[in-house]
């Protein structure tokens, strides 16, 4: 599958070399101290995108650059090979319960297995050979409605056909972006 990515950035050093440079790397650092506060990532450490979703790359620029920032698109090339999927792939969702499942029964120091947790743990250990994550994330900020379409009438099962889907490229280095190109600034 090929998709577009929205990546948000601040607009330091101008267009040429946002263009250049991009995506940016999000660091994720649950340790803070007193000179570096803790840093958490939802999918862990990477460089992030938005799936297909410019008006969610908005609402990221408005809140966390001050209104201040481009948005960077590029083709994505997601396989089953280089992503772990936890959008479409039930496997990939089974195998992630059983692992935090694993971890916790294992008597580890940390209590609670978040999913950035888990992850960086995975790839500090080398068994995860995945280039990307991609992940729904259910909480939207109230700017951002994702109107709930009914089944049937009279039910109150629903799907949502606007969610809020991340993308987090692992590495720079072998990232599957195929074009890249700014397509928004603030």
């Amino acid at each position: 599958m090929i998709t577009r990515g929205h990546h948000t950035c601040r607009k330091d050093g101008g267009t040429d070399f946002v263009l250049k440079n991009a995506p940016f790397l999000a660091i994720h650092s649950p340790d803070g101290n007193a000179l570096q506060p803790a840093r958490l990532q939802f999918l862990g450490q990477g460089y992030y995108f938005w799936d297909n979703n410019i008006e969610m790359a908005m609402l990221w620029g408005k809140h966390h650059y001050n209104n201040d920032y481009f948005i960077i698109e590029s083709k994505i090339s997601i396989t089953e090979k280089n992503c772990f999927d936890l959008v479409g792939n039930r496997e990939h969702m089974i195998l992630l319960t059983e692992l935090i499942t694993w971890l916790k029964s294992r008597g580890h120091d940390k209590s609670n297995w978040e999913i950035s947790k888990c992850i960086e743990f995975l790839k500090q250990t080398g068994m995860f050979k995945f280039k990307c994550i991609r992940a729904v994330d259910h909480l939207p900020p109230k700017e951002y409605i994702q109107e709930a379409y009914a089944f049937v009438e009279n039910n109150k099962h629903f799907t949502v056909l606007n969610p809020k889907i991340a993308i987090c490229m692992l590495k720079m280095h072998g990232l599957p972006l195929q074009t890249k190109k700014l397509v928004y600034e603030s």
